[in-house]
């Protein structure tokens, strides 16, 4: 029986949607050329987990897409205005040919649909039956959903290799959000990983996920908060119980937004002329975040600009570099040829686009996990 009361499996579902959609022209997807790249970092030893011993390296890799399409798709994901002038909801009433499903089917809160514009195969959206705004905080019932998609994604067989999901969420003027009706999206992790040329790169979010346990300054020890020292950005991460309940994500949830608006706080008190808070008039968020869902840990990356204009070597303009959630899984996205090939050639650039994207990972004095 589906976690998610709809009959069939979820991977086989959206699956035979998204081929039929791409068969009727109701989404495209989007060619793409990829490259994978180091990002530096400092080795911290090996430690070891019930199963495994792992080691960290001196670099993580990450995935760099090229995409002429995004410098055609509109900046909030669909062209279309009502009479009235006032952009489209895509959530408020998809077509039929992106619906994959309500879920929970015998009472649904929310929508299954698909990505009008897909970068990667089987891209697919979580959204509130109702338009609640992205700028607030998740509720139990979304974290609850995304996990039991992610669950029931994971451990499906193909062609000899377990199917996986990465979930990602974009929240507020600096986090790479299109879309003011609340949503989650999900990426199959084989489908990110397809087009590789048999070079290795792995989830980003298992870094976290694996990282030592640390303590924020002046809390206890035993504070389960995680993160990975090689990435340039701070970061909050959270391992999660083999099946959490609907209160324990949210609580989770709770505890990483909470660490992360802390020391947005700071910054801000600090650097008031890099960073200011966002207005909380209408119950939104004080910051602006990422948060990244696997069925083994949540994370949330407290965010500072949406991007960074890259330059050329003469100080001219080249591309601005507009980065979303799923910088939490490892993979970036470019538009821009030039741009494409600068970062493939110097490594250095990207790690200053990841820097600029975060508060640095030192800025509250060494409180960071």
């Amino acid at each position: 029986m589906s976690l998610l009361g709809i009959g069939e499996n979820l991977p086989d579902l959206v699956h035979a949607r998204f081929e039929a959609a791409r068969e009727s022209g109701a989404l495209k997807l989007a060619s793409s050329h990829l490259a994978i790249l180091d990002i530096s970092g400092t080795s911290v030893g090996m430690f070891s987990l019930p199963d495994s011993m792992l080691t960290f390296t001196d670099t993580l890799q990450c995935q760099l897409r090229y995409c002429p399409e995004l410098a055609k798709k509109p900046k909030g994901q669909d062209d279309n205005v009502k009479p009235s002038g006032k952009k489209i909801d895509p959530f408020e009433n998809p077509p039929d040919d992106l619906l994959v499903s309500n879920v929970p089917a015998d009472d649904p809160s929310h929508i299954i649909v698909l990505n009008k514009y897909p970068i990667i195969a089987n891209h697919f959206i979580l959204a509130t039956k109702t338009n609640k705004q992205q700028t607030h905080k998740l509720e139990a019932d979304d974290l609850a959903i995304a996990w039991r998609c992610i669950k029931e994604w994971n451990g499906q067989i193909e062609d000899g290799k377990s199917r996986r999901l990465f979930a990602f969420f974009n929240s507020g003027e600096h986090s790479g959000a299109s879309q003011p009706h609340r949503h989650l999206q999900f990426l199959p992790v084989e489908d990110m990983q397809a087009g590789e040329a048999g070079k290795t790169w792995s989830l980003l979010a298992d870094s976290v996920w694996t990282a030592p346990d640390a303590a924020m300054e002046g809390e206890s020890s035993m504070t389960p908060l995680k993160s990975n020292p090689k990435l340039p950005f701070m970061h909050f991460g959270a391992r999660l119980p083999t099946r959490p309940s609907p209160d324990e994500l949210l609580s989770t949830y709770t505890m990483l937004y909470e660490a992360a608006a802390r020391e947005v706080r700071e910054y801000a008190e600090k650097h008031p002329d890099d960073l200011s808070l966002h207005d909380t008039a209408d119950d939104s968020n004080a910051i602006s975040y990422n948060l990244a869902l696997t069925n083994e840990v949540m994370i949330i990356c407290p965010r500072r600009k949406e991007g960074l204009m890259l330059k050329r070597a003469d100080g001219t303009d080249l591309d601005f570099v507009a980065l979303n959630g799923t910088v939490l899984g490892g993979t970036l996205m470019v538009k821009n040829e030039e741009c494409f090939e600068l970062l493939k050639r110097d490594s250095s650039r990207l790690e200053e686009v990841l820097r600029a994207i975060g508060l640095p990972a030192s800025s509250s004095g060494g409180s960071h996990i």
